[in-house]
């Protein structure tokens, strides 16, 4: 389950520094890919949401991670390129232990128009550089 211990006062804080950062546990990642770019990298580092689309095949627009197991502190102890996030609003039930997806309709997930959902994060890490 995501965590919900905030740090600041509005509850967000950007982690930017690679050492404060492996301090922080990190519940979920997206590795870099031709859909997640080093530009949508920014923009979530800077808008502090992660936003998504329905899938090959679907028609509910849904964000959609990995979740925090060991692959993202390995990912980030090796050089891998992604984003490590947490967020407040719980992922859509139990589901695939790999995979976290928040679904248009689900509470605390924020339509965006244009087919796209997101959600926001609380801690936030770039590796993707």
């Amino acid at each position: 389950m995501p965590r919900s211990d905030r740090s600041k006062g509005d509850g967000f804080e950007e982690t930017s520094d690679a050492a404060g950062a492996m301090a922080t546990t990190f519940d979920f990642n997206r590795q870099e890919t031709p859909s997640q770019t080093v530009a949508d990298a920014v923009k979530q580092q800077l808008s502090m949401e992660i936003w998504g689309r329905a899938p090959r095949g679907g028609s509910i627009p849904c964000v959609k991670a990995y979740r925090e197991a060991e692959p993202t502190v390995s990912l980030a102890r090796r050089g891998g390129r992604g984003v490590l996030f947490n967020t407040i609003v719980p992922a859509y039930g139990k589901g695939d232990p790999y995979e976290a997806r928040w679904y248009e309709g689900q509470p605390g997930v924020i339509q965006k128009g244009n087919g796209f959902v997101a959600i926001p994060i609380s801690h936030f890490l770039n590796l993707q550089p």
